[in-house]
């Protein structure tokens, strides 16, 4: 799946999650199947890697550690750097206003990156 291969693996004992890679599609249709290469361009070594998403506004990759409660950000140009969040993360989304939308074990938050302002939203569904 996408996030498997943007986070190094769909199983939990694939080096941790640890590896992010590089894809480029094919340009075109192949009638056979064709082996492609991975490099890992960031050791960030998530335990549990999940919910990519590319801001094509931001030119910026986000997703999140979810059982180590962080938010990674990656400009591609720079060292990717991490957020820490008091709980558990499932999920993370663009927002328009540029915010990110960071869903937790107890509650949402529109999070913006640049000032660290997290405004609650909604509590988690029970």
């Amino acid at each position: 799946d996408v996030d498997g291969a943007l986070v190094g693996g769909a199983s939990l004992a694939a080096d941790k999650f640890a590896r992010i890679v590089e894809f480029s599609p094919p340009d075109a249709v192949l009638s056979q199947p064709r082996t492609m290469m991975a490099r890992e361009v960031v050791a960030c070594k998530n335990t549990l890697g999940e919910s990519p998403v590319w801001s094509a506004r931001d030119q910026v990759l986000y997703w999140v550690s979810a059982l180590d409660q962080e938010l990674w950000v990656w400009n591609t140009r720079d060292a990717p750097f991490k957020r820490s969040f008091p709980q558990v993360i499932g999920c993370v989304g663009l927002i328009d206003d540029g915010r990110l939308l960071v869903a937790m074990a107890e509650q949402v938050v529109a999070y913006d990156v640049a000032t660290g302002q997290a405004d609650a939203i909604a509590p988690a569904p029970e």
